[in-house]
């Protein structure tokens, strides 16, 4: 089914790496809860509607490619395939939408697996558990899943995207329980570590000089997103009022996207952000703009090079939905007063799945 997008122009003042004087705010549609929305390039849009069918907007109109049974679409190439997982069979399995079909790229031996990454290769990554019942990260080149095996003395791990290098970011739980996340350059991977807490961390995102965003915990037990710039773990901070904050995607100029939470265990979203490459944004501060039919931004889940950014909201009926932001003209990369976009929230560990609200 095709269904057309309402769109409207929103004006906003700000000031950002990318100088945009108005962009159109379209929505998607019905979103399912949670960050399960992904970009490409050329601002075509994958995301997992209320219904969990995946949904695909190619830039003028959203086709329902079907129902994944309670599963989610996670990531789109700049072919339009799109990788994620299906509960359709009744257990999860990945696959990856070829733009034609659905094709079931199966497991490392257990009875599940899962796609979160795709890259402009159709190469997919993901996790499933061995035989032995251990999630393993693992690499689909075209034909076959293979195992990546994980860090000496770590045991389950997973990726959860992947550049158009074939590098892979993710996580690995050492032995003592703690999750670091995790870089794999194509022959081994390395340990980027965490920021202190208890739990650890995990690399939502990877964009094409290997930097990696996601989440850590800290040593005082909160949630801070992080940006790795190839040499340290960065933690960008939170907003003024919230305790906790989720990096979930990013690009290659090191914008990272995600959300803030209430509360220091992030189970309550306290709204959008823009990390800008210095200062985190508020993108709710703009949500009362005119032409929005939204009052909240829950999460912002991917931004592209041109600085469309996806993500789901609530809008002024009280529903979920889906939107899409692009600045409709935009200057250099150097900052100066302008106008900037706007997104929302949501977030899970591993699973990435999470009740906010």
């Amino acid at each position: 089914m095709k269904t057309a997008p309402k769109f409207w122009i929103v004006v906003l003042l700000a000031a950002t790496r990318l100088a945009a004087n108005s962009f159109t705010v379209i929505d998607l549609g019905p979103a399912a809860n949670g960050p399960l929305a992904a970009i490409n390039a050329s601002g075509e849009v994958a995301w997992t509607s209320a219904s969990f069918d995946a949904m695909l907007y190619n830039g003028s109109y959203t086709t329902d490619l079907g129902s994944l049974g309670g599963g989610s679409a996670n990531s789109i190439n700049a072919s339009g395939e799109i990788a994620g997982y299906s509960l359709s069979s009744g257990s999860g399995r990945a696959f990856l939408y070829n733009g034609t079909s659905f094709v079931d790229l199966g497991t490392l031996g257990g009875s599940f697996s899962g796609a979160y990454g795709v890259n402009a290769s159709g190469e997919v990554t993901g996790y499933s558990p061995t035989a032995d019942g251990q999630d393993q990260a693992y690499l689909y080149n075209g034909t076959s899943m293979i195992n990546l095996g994980t860090l000496p003395g770590f045991g389950r791990n997973g990726g959860q995207a992947i550049n158009d290098s074939g590098q892979v970011a993710g996580f690995a739980q050492a032995s003592n329980g703690v999750y670091h996340a995790v870089l794999y350059n194509g022959t081994s991977w390395v340990d980027l570590g965490n920021l202190g807490g208890a739990y650890g961390a995990i690399g939502y995102a990877i964009n094409a000089s290997g930097e990696v965003a996601g989440v850590s915990t800290t040593p005082s037990g909160t949630e801070a997103a992080f940006l790795y710039n190839g040499t340290s773990m960065i933690d960008l901070g939170t907003l003024s009022g919230n305790s906790a904050s989720v990096g979930q995607g990013m690009n290659d100029s090191g914008e990272v996207v995600g959300y803030e939470c209430v509360d220091a265990a992030c189970t309550i979203s306290g709204g959008a952000f823009l990390y800008d490459g210095t200062s985190m944004i508020d993108l709710n501060d703009f949500v009362d703009s005119p032409g929005s039919d939204f009052t909240t931004f829950y999460q912002a889940e991917g931004i592209n090079d041109s600085g469309q950014i996806v993500g789901d909201g609530l809008t002024l009926s009280g529903q979920e939905d889906a939107f899409l932001l692009t600045p409709t003209s935009q200057s250099p990369s150097t900052p100066e007063p302008s106008t900037l976009f706007l997104f929302g929230t949501g977030f899970f560990w591993i699973a990435r799945r999470l009740s906010r609200r």
